[in-house]
């Protein structure tokens, strides 16, 4: 147990006040029996205290053991561009020399403090004093007691930043305590990496997902879903997800072998399905869930030539006018990313329906679905998440603009990971992620069994490799697939229910329009306020303003539509909200929220413009027409 009756008293005092959990880590921690370091503070030559830590035989210096003050400013001295950052990300407490320098000479930037080792953060507290540090500035400070609790800190650390984040590493650390170094680092870029993925997703497809689902809703109605309706044709039999892989000019004669006797359900994921039809072959069903509006190009072959015998599985914020123009029969899979669903859709039986997550990958939204159907084993076909000497598609797939093969510029970012039989083999990043994906989900799901056919693929942890021509002779045994399982006209929704949801968001759109007036009108008068540096009634309206965000905040269309369609921007704000929050100037408050609301408001403005007739005509109309039909099983 770390000693605590040494530590300062103010310390303490700032701990309990500001940062408890720190406190209470600090009382409960013990390093074990036979710690990995011991810790020591001494005097350094200058007679300022300095750090050190014992491995096995050798005496390592954390600070100078010259003079430490000195040390940290050569170290801030090295960030000569702090200014452009928001906020500083110390890897690395120490005895805190190198954070007083830096707080020193950036005062308004803010910082966060990551500690490895409490003992050495329980040393600081007992010699240094927490006062010298700008209570304002300091955010947070988490000592590392586990890699969950990190693993926690860290996706919060990096959801709510605004990604101007300058790293600092304590020198030292880097040096002493690499293993734990390189594991943080390591965590630390592929969190900030997947946040940037994931804001750049969300702003590309955040209007389109719910644009979708609103044109797409009329036939999610008219059509069976898939998991609630069919599963009864999946459960226990063998399904193929046929991706478009260059492995897959491979697999064709076997997959056509399984077609043709029906072994298993062949389930086409994005561009598989021409590779497919090139060669004669169609699949049991084609699966697509991309809201892109180029991901029309994928069916562009089907649509011109009228090809009316692919069962089209569709995720329900696929691209609308893919259903628009999709000759073949359709059913549905609600996924996450559909708001319509979620606010007015209920099965029969009052259950809320299944949905599927989102993905970066058809395959990965493909694979929750035959899971949900019941299929085992499930097999990939083609699904190489990796280059074939550089090739990237099987052929039979051509898109305008866009080649089957690597370019030299996408070498650049290209690397090596484990392929199928403990070779080696070139992915992307985009690639790298999708095989994780699918990774997660299955090390979710471990009782099917999941096999990769893949040859010369990336290996994907949590399947078996098994050549497609021994998947045939040992694992199908005989013809599953039953002719006209994909038959059906409704799906089983309570349109009942569904009318209700419209009447209230009806009336939550016209006070939705309400809101926003008053909230222009107020945005006004704080123009003049602010003009007339009148702080006493800009306080006063500070309030009004709050009353009116809560009101907003209530509001059921807001909270069902207008949020996922803003959730990028909602997200910048939340990271800015404390400055606005805690502004002791009320002009400058006042500027800060015109600057940061009225923005908003005005895009909601027109986002409300789009949407309305959508929810009033579009939905509204189709469910006045149809409250109770009849549902045909």
């Amino acid at each position: 147990m770390i000693a605590t009756e040494n530590i300062n008293i103010d310390n303490i005092n700032f701990l309990t006040e500001r940062f408890p959990h720190v406190w209470e880590i600090i009382k409960r921690y013990r390093p074990g029996e036979k710690p990995e370091y011991r810790f020591n503070v001494v005097k350094a030559k200058s007679g300022a205290l300095t750090l050190t830590v014992d491995q096995g035989d050798k005496t390592i210096y954390i600070h100078s053991k010259y003079d430490p003050v000195q040390e940290a400013e050569r170290l801030v001295a090295q960030f000569k561009v702090a200014t452009k950052y928001r906020q500083i990300f110390f890897y690395g407490a120490g005895l805190g020399y190198h954070i007083e320098a830096f707080a020193k000479r950036y005062p308004d930037l803010q910082f966060t403090i990551y500690e490895p080792h409490p003992e050495i953060f329980a040393l600081y507290l007992a010699h240094r004093s927490l006062q010298t540090l700008p209570p304002k500035s300091l955010k947070n400070i988490h000592l590392e007691t586990g890699v969950q609790e990190s693993l926690c800190f860290l996706t919060d650390f990096i959801n709510f930043s605004t990604g101007e984040v300058l790293f600092v590493p304590l020198p030292s650390y880097e040096r002493i305590f690499s293993r734990q170094y390189q594991w943080f680092t390591g965590v630390f870029q592929q969190l900030l990496t997947g946040k940037r993925v994931s804001l750049i997703t969300n702003y590309t497809y955040e209007k389109r997902w719910v644009i979708n689902s609103l044109k797409n809703f009329p036939e999610v109605l008219n059509t069976p879903n898939i998991i609630h309706e069919k599963k009864q044709y999946f459960a226990g039999k063998p399904a193929l997800i046929v991706a478009a892989g260059p492995s897959l000019d491979e697999e064709i004669e076997n997959i056509r072998y399984i077609k043709e006797n029906g072994l298993a359900y062949i389930f086409s994921v994005g561009s598989a399905v021409n590779a497919l039809l090139a060669r004669g072959i169609y699949p049991d069903a084609a699966c697509a869930y991309d809201p892109s509006a180029l991901s029309i190009r994928v069916f562009e072959r089907i649509i011109k030539e009228k090809i009316d015998s692919i069962p089209l599985v569709f995720g329900s914020s696929l691209a609308y006018d893919v259903l628009e123009n999709y000759p073949g029969p359709k059913l549905h899979m609600l996924i996450s990313q559909d708001p319509a669903a979620a606010f007015y859709l209920r099965t029969k039986k009052n259950d809320n329906p299944e949905i599927l997550y989102d993905a970066s990958t058809i395959a990965t939204v493909t694979l929750q679905l035959l899971y949900r159907l019941g299929c085992n084993p499930i097999v990939f076909a083609g699904q190489n998440l990796a280059y074939k000497e550089k090739q990237l598609y099987a052929g039979g797939i051509k898109y305008e603009n866009v080649s089957t093969y690597l370019g030299e510029d996408e070498l650049k970012d290209a690397y090596l990971v484990e392929d199928v039989c403990g070779g080696e083999v070139y992915t992307r990043p985009n690639l790298d992620r999708m095989r994780k994906e699918i990774e997660g989900f299955i090390a979710r799901h471990p009782d099917r069994e999941y096999i990769n056919t893949t040859k010369g693929g990336a290996k994907i942890n949590g399947t078996e490799y098994i050549p497609l021509a021994e998947v045939i002779a040992g694992k199908f045994a005989g013809r599953v697939v039953e002719p006209g399982w994909h038959v059906g006209d409704f799906a089983g929704y309570d349109l009942a229910y569904a009318a209700e949801k419209q009447k209230i968001i009806e009336g939550a759109i016209e006070e939705f329009a309400d809101l926003l007036e008053r909230l222009e009108r107020l945005f006004r008068t704080m123009d003049k306020l602010i003009a007339a540096k009148n702080h006493a009634e800009l306080e006063k309206l500070f309030v009004k303003f709050d009353k009116e965000l809560k009101k907003i905040n209530r509001n059921q269309f807001y909270i069902a539509f207008m949020k996922p369609m803003k959730r990028v921007e909602l997200e910048l704000i939340a990271k800015v909200i404390d400055d606005i929050k805690y502004e002791p100037n009320a002009v400058v408050k006042g500027e800060k929220v015109l600057e940061t609301f009225r923005k908003f408001f005005t895009e909601c403005q027109q986002e409300l413009a789009v949407l309305r007739p959508l929810l009033l005509q579009h939905i509204g109309e189709r469910l006045a027409r149809e409250e109770k039909p009849a549902v045909r099983v």
